[in-house]
């Protein structure tokens, strides 16, 4: 049996290459995998330590800048040329299944233009495979040409299997279909994370660059100062000697450098950052640790995976569903990755 699994894979968020660890996780033992970049054919795949300077009051990144000044068919343009190793693999090689996740957002822009051209290719040269979206998210602000631009694909689909209620919600209204909701993919990966036996004596707090919390707005925090002082008020709140900061992208490490430096500032010289560069790095940082806090979902899900209390910061309402789905309930993790195993062997003999 030939799989393709296409998701965000080369990239230096931590969060989202263990999505793809345990995506190809669950479909080993059933066949080939051949792995498929969502948006991008090459990427540093780990996270930079250089010392980054702060950027200028209301900068938002030479890279955004020229994206949005771009003419959309010139993006266009640009993001399907960074798919033709996508390309490669759709008409190389028959395929059985197809999952596009998981992870992914089903949204509006450039992305719903790629699904329209993912859907033509797919059509035209594996025609027999089946098709699943898989532990994909649904965005709620799609316009009606994004919606005309993913009914193809989206109604050719084997089975969609979403993240969240509000998902599924948002599937039958922009489009009539139902989906079924399924526990986060990274549940399934905790087999692979080996428990250590050792003394779990520090905390890790997780620090995430602003633009993030302004998006969301629901801490109410109107810039980077106010939630650094959030955020040390949290940290000394604690009264624990051993804090280390923590970070699963390039952009929250370079706040994590910022913050220590507000911290030292304010005379707190005693809290630093844990350092490593991947995800191996970030799990054994996590399986020494006592407490997790974070603003980052698949932080908090290997932080218990990983045997640590679990604390997560509620920066959206995303992160606060996902306090009430898995933190709050208490159920056994194991049980998620149950689930998800039987979802996948279901897909593999429809």
């Amino acid at each position: 049996m030939n799989i393709l699994i296409i998701n965000r894979w080369n990239t230096s968020n931590l969060g989202d290459q263990a999505i793809g660890y345990a995506m190809e996780s669950l479909c080993s033992g059933y066949g080939e995998i051949t792995h498929a970049d969502l948006c991008t054919t090459h990427s540093k795949k780990s996270i930079s330590h250089k010392v980054r300077s702060q950027s200028p009051k209301g900068f938002v990144g030479i890279k955004t800048l020229i994206t949005k000044s771009c003419p959309p068919i010139l993006r266009d343009a640009m993001w399907f040329r960074r798919n033709k190793v996508l390309y490669q693999c759709l008409t190389t090689k028959s395929y059985d299944a197809i999952f596009i996740g998981g992870g992914e957002l089903i949204g509006p822009g450039t992305f719903s233009v790629a699904l329209k051209y993912w859907a033509k290719q797919i059509n035209k040269h594996q025609p027999k495979a089946k098709l699943f979206f898989f532990g994909v998210g649904v965005a709620s602000n799609c316009k009606e040409i994004d919606i005309r631009n993913m009914r193809d694909i989206l109604y050719k689909a084997n089975g969609i299997f979403v993240r969240d209620a509000k998902s599924h919600d948002n599937l039958v209204s922009n489009w009539g279909l139902c989906a079924t909701e399924i526990p986060d993919l990274v549940f399934s990966w905790n087999n692979q994370i080996a428990l250590v036996s050792c003394p779990r004596q520090y905390i890790l707090y997780g620090i995430t660059d602003f633009q993030r919390i302004r998006k969301h707005d629901t801490m109410l925090l109107t810039s980077e100062s106010d939630y650094f002082e959030h955020s040390l008020k949290e940290i000394v709140a604690l009264n624990h000697t051993g804090v280390k900061l923590f970070y699963t992208t390039q952009d929250d490490f370079n706040a994590c450098q910022r913050f220590r430096e507000y911290c030292f500032a304010n005379g707190h010289n005693q809290i630093d950052i844990a350092m490593y560069e991947d995800l191996k790095g970030l799990i054994t940082e996590m399986s020494h640790a006592k407490t997790v806090y974070s603003p980052r979902m698949h932080a908090c899900i290997l932080g218990k995976m990983s045997g640590a209390e679990v604390h997560p910061i509620l920066i959206s309402p995303k992160m606060t569903s996902f306090k009430e789905k898995y933190i709050t309930n208490g159920q056994d993790i194991n049980i998620y990755r149950s689930i998800l195993e039987g979802v996948i062997r279901n897909c593999m003999t429809v």
